[in-house]
């Protein structure tokens, strides 16, 4: 390698403005600048005219398109491939969406010797392409001339011909391809004109050549895999730009960024995240050293060196963070939230994913990226809606900045997929756009089966998931053309999907609302049965109870005709009299009370035993009064006997007594056996009553019965109208507010919707994170009283600040709430694994 030190560079011309490029790679007339890399030139002119055919080939970042323009170009225009001469042809041209009518129009607008440019037929060009896979060589021959001329053919980012049949979507996409790749390789081959080939490629697609016939072993003997920059390289590669732009550099900020560079590369052993941060080390030390170049121009005005606070400082804060800023610093400028809504919609469609999962850019057209950002169809484009579009553009792609690049073609592109991976912003646009492309793909396809009869509608998550893309997304057809051109049927599949989901909860609710109207008719049948059972009970019961007093009254009354009778026998009539009228009111009282019911048979066949032990008791007093007639005085008597013809006064007087108690009684008992009787018809109708009132519960059991059968075949039939839901408004609210606070990283509003979650936890946790995202997914609301469970399914993705970020993941959950005066807050959460 040829030494090169700062006082090999004093004899260069000082070069006016920015001697930096930033992310985009060194242009050929940038070769002044272009310092570090000339044993690698070197090398790549001992390869080239050995073979005709060189594969430059590196990790995204190792500087291979800047090696070619500005280190290989350069010197074959200086003539140092002898065996090809100085007078080249050099045609540039990058794969993209169409590889041979981009080689076309590269032949077409080729730079010339001397650095002027052809103008050329691109039909006819395009017409020797297509006639044969040498129609390249036979291109050259037209194209060239004079004898001693030479073609000189970049096909840089070479590895976006593995990726047209993807963009593409054509039938003959990978007809396509080949034919590029064929007429390339046969235009190497061919020794009778001088057509050279040179390739750029990243290193990672290497297996993606195996696609091709003749690629692998055309790349076996050809290949030249970019070096890393030694020490030394890198250490030219700073300073001598600074020289040649007429400015001094600081050793120590040197030293800074050559450590800085050396750490990240120890670290390409590790995790894949690490290994692309190695990758991106040039562009970005580039893009840092050129802002540091525009943020230290009052120092160097001044004679002053470029030193470490340029460096450290705002605007560019270390290599770390240099892009980042810088690229939001361009975000945040922009005049309105319509140019930022914009400016989002531009980098998805200038971002992509390749099937390995790769950030690769996709260079588009700039009518196609215009009609893409304002979501409308190309030929409804207004002058005024383009219009920020292209101010969009320009803003990232103007003096200082060139994230973006704007060929003559009007293709727009990013300069460098390191953008991609360090401005956090496009990463995180780049994964919904991942996102959006795997959903709409998803519901493309299952429409396209759901047309044909092969698949169900939507519903559920999946169901929740596509209706919430396509509301925030708003896609178009447009934008669909990218990934799937089924855009019509993947719409009406969703309309039908979301009718269908409506009309089932119509049916639901509706089933819902008849078991509720037919558990409430049960409820209200069951509390008339229980009522009436209840006063049949109260009445047995009522009148056992009166039996039972009647029973005592008749059991008193007798007691009291017995002790009247003994008292009569003792003489003691008043007493008896007493004894007697005191029966006769028990007796009336035992007639007013009333009739046993049915369930008290039982007493009634009591009641005649006592009857007849009464008809017993009233033989014993008729003999009594009989004996009493024929035995004067009566017995038991301490007078002496005396002739019943001779019976004193007194003796007559209760004579007359007792047979007035005889009359009595043999007047009452008439009434008593007529009371007897009325209690035993009584008893006969109330065993009626009985019988009528258990028909009457079998008959309200059988209608309970076929009210129950009712509800079943209700449910099966789901047939019946849709009912009014309860009111879940203030939950689903809690739910998005309780969502809304996670997204903010809001503590306070947590705890206010969560009473039972700690802020110092959540601070704590906070404090880590740089977002969190929630979604809550299909929730399915159940409210009793003021009580409510919902269920449903959490989409959380958490970005901390330091290190990966995980992938989102799908947690079921059941939210727990309750309501207070009127508001509802959150009990618990439980996430379900």
């Amino acid at each position: 390698m040829t030494a090169i030190s700062l006082a090999g560079v004093h004899s260069v011309r000082v070069r006016q403005g920015n001697p930096f490029p930033g992310l985009r790679p060194f242009e050929p007339h940038e070769s002044s600048l272009f310092f570090g890399r000339d044993e690698q030139c070197d090398e790549l002119l001992t390869r080239l005219g050995r073979r005709r055919l060189v594969a430059v080939v590196g990790m995204s970042g190792s500087g291979k398109s800047s090696l070619v323009r500005a280190g290989l170009l350069p010197a074959l225009d200086r003539g140092y491939l002898g065996s090809a001469g100085s007078s080249w042809h050099i045609t540039i041209f990058r794969p993209g969406s169409d590889p041979v009518g981009n080689l076309t129009r590269g032949l077409v607008t080729r730079r010339l010797p001397g650095g002027g440019a052809a103008e050329e037929n691109p039909d006819e060009i395009r017409r020797l392409l297509d006639a044969s896979s040498l129609g390249l060589a036979a291109a050259a021959r037209r194209l060239l001339p004079d004898k001693g001329d030479s073609l000189l053919i970049v096909a840089d980012q070479f590895e976006e011909i593995f990726r047209f049949g993807r963009i593409a979507r054509a039938d003959d996409a990978v007809e396509q391809a080949a034919t590029c790749v064929d007429l390339l390789l046969n235009a190497s081959l061919q020794e009778d004109i001088p057509v050279y080939v040179v390739l750029t490629m990243r290193s990672d697609y290497l297996g993606d050549c195996a696609n091709f016939t003749g690629l692998p072993e055309a790349l076996n003997d050809s290949q030249f895999l970019v070096p890393r920059m030694t020490r030394a390289q890198l250490r030219a590669a700073i300073e001598c730009p600074v020289a040649v732009g007429g400015a001094q550099i600081t050793s120590r900020l040197v030293q800074r960024l050559l450590h800085e560079i050396e750490e990240i590369s120890s670290r390409t052993g590790g995790s894949r995240g690490a290994r692309r941060e190695d990758q991106d080390q040039l562009p970005v030390l580039q893009h840092a050293l050129m802002r540091m170049w525009d943020v230290s121009r009052a120092a160097r005005e001044r004679g002053e060196p470029v030193d470490l606070p340029h460096y450290e400082q705002p605007p560019v804060e270390t290599l770390r963070y240099a892009l980042d800023r810088h690229a939001e610093e361009v975000y945040q400028a922009l005049p309105t939230d319509r140019h930022r809504d914009v400016a989002r919609l531009v980098f998805q469609q200038l971002t992509d994913r390749d099937a390995g999962n790769r950030e690769v850019r996709r260079p588009t057209p700039l009518g196609e990226l215009t009609a893409v950002a304002l979501q409308t169809a190309p030929e409804t484009v207004t002058p005024a809606a383009a219009a920020v579009v292209n101010d969009v553009i320009a803003a990232f792609s103007a003096q200082g900045r060139a994230f973006v690049v704007v060929n003559a073609q009007q293709d727009v592109d990013i300069s460098h997929e390191s953008f991609i991976r360090k401005w956090v912003r496009l990463h995180h646009w780049v994964e919904q756009e991942n996102k959006s492309r795997r959903v709409y793909a998803k519901l493309a396809d299952v429409a396209s089966d759901w047309e044909r009869g092969e698949a169900s509608l939507y519903r559920g998550p999946e169901l929740a998931e596509a209706r919430r893309w396509w509301d925030q997304e708003t896609p178009t057809q447009i934008w669909a053309n990218r990934y799937d051109p089924r855009f019509d049927v993947a719409g009406r599949f969703l309309v039908k999907s979301i009718q269908w989901r409506r009309m089932r909860r119509g049916l639901l609710f509706g089933n819902i609302a008849l078991l509720l109207v037919s558990a409430i008719a049960i409820a209200v049948l069951m509390s008339v049965s229980r009522a009436q059972a209840r006063r049949a009970e109260a009445a047995a019961l009522e009148a056992r109870n009166a039996t039972e007093g009647a029973n005592r009254k008749f059991a008193a009354a007798n007691k009291l005709i017995e002790e009247a009778v003994t008292l009569q026998k003792q003489g003691k009539s008043s007493q008896a009299d007493a004894l007697v009228r005191e029966a006769q009111q028990v007796q009336e009282e035992a007639k007013a009370a009333p009739v046993l019911t049915p369930s008290e048979l039982t007493e009634l066949d009591r009641l005649r035993g006592q009857e007849r032990a009464w008809q017993g008791t009233e033989a014993d007093l008729r003999n009594q009064v009989a004996a009493l007639r024929a035995n004067a005085p009566i017995r038991g008597a301490t007078q002496a006997p005396a002739p019943q013809s001779a019976l004193a006064s007194s003796q007559q007087a209760e004579l007359e007594r007792l047979r007035t108690a005889e009359s009595m009684w043999e007047r009452d008992a008439p009434q008593l056996r007529q009371q007897l009787a009325a209690a035993t018809d009584l008893a006969t109708r109330s065993q009626q009553a009985e019988t009528s009132l258990r028909k009457i519960n079998e008959d309200l059991q059988a209608r309970l019965s076929e009210k129950s059968d009712a509800v079943v075949a209700a449910r099966a039939a789901t047939t019946s109208g849709p009912a009014r839901p309860p009111d879940t408004s203030g939950i689903e609210q809690v739910l998005h507010d309780y969502q809304a606070a996670y997204e903010r990283l809001d503590a306070a509003a947590i705890v206010s919707l969560m009473p039972s979650a700690k802020i110092g936890d959540l601070d704590k946790s906070f404090s880590q994170l740089r977002a969190y995202g929630m979604e809550v997914i299909d929730p399915q609301i159940s409210v009793t009283g003021d009580t409510a469970v919902v269920t449903c399914v959490r989409k959380m993705s958490v970005q901390p600040k330091i290190g990966s970020r995980p992938a989102p993941r799908l947690m079921p959950t059941v939210f727990k709430l309750k309501r207070s005066g009127g508001v509802w807050t959150i009990e618990s959460v439980e996430d379900r694994r």
